[in-house]
């Protein structure tokens, strides 16, 4: 009887999800039947979240302190709501732990006893994401805040951390920290990990893994790499929380100049390269344009690309020389003619060396990490200027709060200097939003080239390290920095483990400012 009514209950609370609509269940414990598991913020997170999801058009339902069968009514009854909905978001504020490799997010009714007590008092992630795969909403979205650093954290019967999971088709799982670690309640009213949500989950325009990008940096910042928030994703097309017009885009100036190295090669020939150094003196390819240009005029015999890639993998051929520029990047495969094509531009453009598969890989991965070196500094002064900012709008808002309470209190000079201080903060959040832009862009593009020079390229990282250092080409920034740069580069590609650049952003910890 009182399942039925809770089943109802929600219901009418969630509504039977229709195409367009969005729902969630938050879910935050917070007291344990045994104390000494007992967490501060688990049910002021779930509250607040679920207010900021409210405010952006989410039909909630909060369960606080659910015990493991209040839990799984809940989760049912959301499953039904969540059916068809465009955007279904589960939150856990809690207890996580793995056994066996499996999680369970911890319920009220834990208490002390044996390792099935944690079973018995625990809603399994393997049930959350089925459900979540049956209602088959546009976007499924499932938050753990579960990875508290505890008591129960060094408890025998629970290996520390959460596991990975993988999410389905239309699934994003993001976690608080990275696979095996344990995040931080937090000293304020809110975790680290759900304060950092609540300051971006509502940034207009932003698509959600951008959103969960910014999350995850805002909590690296906070805890000075101490804890890295990881995200399993599965999305398809872009989803935004909050579907309001964003302010355009900066211009990435890598972006843009991979453009301009691309419509030189396509162009190919002295003019097209001296066009390039004249537009971009400073640029990324500045060293394989003068290269080029210094090349013998006379060309080797036409490459016999056919027999040359016939011992090639033709994704990775055609990554290769889509990092050269004589191919566009596509996420399709390339058809053998055009394949062929773009080897031979790329023969043709080495003067007297004679072409080969190893080379091709060779040259790629200079050009990998060269680009990578050049946006490793970006993000090394965005960071830096991000800090800078956020302390400047700490104060500013402090000074504003102190101004309102002298005007409240009939201080006639406060109450007229009120508006200054909304236009400096108005203009401090401004600057702030463009950094947040143009590192969104850096490290994006970081992590791509992470991820790419981790499979295809990792056997070359190493040779065209050393390459670029004995044949001391021009590298942009200051050469000790741009060398080191480029070091970290190929260790942040050549790692193993659980640190992969899809999932965590744990290289970006070298980044931060004083590091």
């Amino acid at each position: 009887m009182w399942r039925v009514l809770g089943g109802l209950l929600l219901l009418l609370s969630l509504g039977m999800a229709r195409a367009g609509e969005r729902v969630a269940l938050l879910i935050g414990n917070a007291s344990y039947a045994e104390p000494a598991y007992d967490l501060a913020n688990p049910a002021n997170d779930a509250t607040a979240l679920a207010a900021a999801l409210r405010g952006l058009g989410f039909r909630t339902r909060v369960v606080i302190d659910a015990d493991r069968a209040g839990a799984e009514a809940a989760l049912e009854d959301f499953g039904r709501a969540a059916a068809g909905a465009e955007i279904a978001f589960f939150f856990f504020a809690g207890h996580g732990v793995q056994i066996a490799g499996e999680n369970r997010l911890l319920t009220a009714d834990l208490g002390a006893g044996a390792a099935e007590a944690l079973r018995r008092a625990s809603l399994s992630l393997d049930t959350v994401q089925a459900t979540l795969a049956a209602a088959a909403p546009e976007l499924g979205v499932i938050v753990l805040d579960a990875c508290r650093d505890n008591p129960l954290s060094a408890d025998p019967r629970a290996a520390r951390g959460l596991a990975r999971a993988r999410g389905g088709s239309g699934l994003l799982i993001a976690y608080a920290t990275d696979p095996g670690n344990v995040a931080y309640d937090g000293a304020g009213p809110d975790s680290v990990f759900t304060t950092a949500l609540l300051d971006n989950i509502a940034t207009p325009g932003l698509d959600v893994r951008l959103m969960f990008g910014r999350v995850r940096q805002a909590v690296l910042l906070a805890t000075r790499g101490r804890q890295v928030p990881w995200v399993e994703e599965s999305v398809l097309g872009e989803h935004e929380l909050n579907p309001a017009p964003a302010s355009a885009a900066p211009v990435d100036a890598v972006e843009a100049d991979l453009a301009a190295w691309r419509e030189a090669t396509a162009a190919g020939g002295a003019a097209a390269y001296r066009r390039y150094l004249d537009a971009r003196p400073d640029g990324l390819f500045r060293a394989f344009a003068e290269e080029r240009l210094a090349a013998p005029a006379a060309r080797p015999a036409p490459a016999d690309a056919s027999r040359i890639l016939a011992a090639a993998d033709p994704a990775s051929a055609a990554d290769a020389l889509a990092r050269l520029g004589f191919l566009p990047r596509t996420e399709g495969s390339v058809e053998p003619a055009q394949l062929a094509a773009a080897f031979e531009s790329y023969a043709a453009e080495m003067g007297g060396s004679a072409p080969s598969l190893d080379g091709l890989y060779l040259d790629a991965a200079q050009t990998t990490v060269m680009l990578a070196t050049g946006t490793a500094q970006r993000l090394r002064g965005e960071l830096a200027t991000l800090a800078a900012i956020r302390k400047t709008l700490a104060s500013a808002e402090g000074a504003r709060a102190e101004l309102a309470a002298l005007a409240s209190a009939g201080n006639a000079e406060a109450g007229a200097a009120l508006s200054a201080a909304d236009a400096d903060l108005a203009a401090i959040r401004a600057h702030e939003a463009e950094v947040q832009a143009r590192l969104d862009q850096s490290r994006g593009f970081y992590a791509d080239l992470v991820a790419s020079g981790g499979h295809e390229l990792r056997p070359y990282l190493r040779r065209s390290l050393a390459g670029l250092v004995d044949a001391s080409r021009t590298l942009p920034g200051s050469e000790s920095r741009t060398i080191g740069d480029a070091q970290l580069f190929v260790r942040h590609a050549s790692e193993d483990g659980t640190a992969r650049p899809e999932g965590s952003m744990r290289w970006l910890t070298d980044f931060l400012p004083g590091g």
